[in-house]
């Protein structure tokens, strides 16, 4: 995790505490203290930004989900597709690679991963 510091100087402040925290010379309640002298402040969020990120870290987990089960679909066909969008009669929506035609030979798996 990146630390923000509220100058140059506390950044150093800081980091000799780290060492001198990390051989036991000073205390966890002393080095608090140095985090919130040296530290910048963190802004706060809105529960409408928090809803937001847990929102993105879901749809993210999902794909992932997706990917991980062979639900994809082939780059080259999704580009065609929308390239006929802007023609007089579109192509139908390209479908998911189903897994059984991965397993099959059908499809190489890494067509599928494009």
């Amino acid at each position: 995790m990146t630390k923000n510091y509220r100058s140059g100087a506390f950044a150093a402040i800081h980091e000799t505490a780290e060492v001198l925290r990390a051989h036991g010379i000073i205390d966890k309640t002393t080095m608090k203290e140095f985090d919130e002298s040296c530290l910048a402040p963190v802004a706060g969020m809105t529960p409408e930004e928090i809803r937001r990120i847990h929102e993105r870290n879901r749809l993210t987990q999902e794909a992932l989900a997706d990917v991980d089960a062979g639900r994809v679909i082939d780059h080259q066909a999704v580009q065609a597709w929308a390239d006929s969008l802007s023609g007089d009669e579109p192509s139908p929506k390209p479908t998911i690679f189903p897994e059984e035609s991965i397993a099959a030979g059908r499809v190489e798996r890494s067509e599928a991963f494009r």
